[in-house]
């Protein structure tokens, strides 16, 4: 599964940064405790049922989420978790 993002700003898109180096090092924060962290595109959480990766984009203003997970219920719980740690789940 796979959701673009737009940022709006300049300032949003260093807030999302600032964040998602915060979840790089402490994963239990989106409850991902014990994930295995990968900065090879983007930051990649592997655990145990999938992984999670973010990464910007390198021509447009928006993040790039995505998931894998053996629940498509728990990618789609899992996504959304992540969307409002960032402050990015929007209506």
């Amino acid at each position: 599964h796979r959701e673009d993002i737009a940022l709006h700003s300049a300032e949003e898109a260093t807030r999302v940064r600032g964040l998602i180096a915060q979840m790089k090092n402490e994963p239990n924060l989106i409850g991902l405790e014990g994930a295995r962290l990968s900065e090879l595109d983007g930051v990649k959480l592997h655990f145990a049922e999938g992984f999670l990766l973010l990464r910007f984009s390198g021509t447009e203003p928006l993040v790039r989420i995505y998931c894998e997970h053996l629940d498509e219920g728990s990618e789609t719980a899992l996504i959304k978790r992540t969307k409002e740690f960032l402050g990015l789940a929007r209506g």
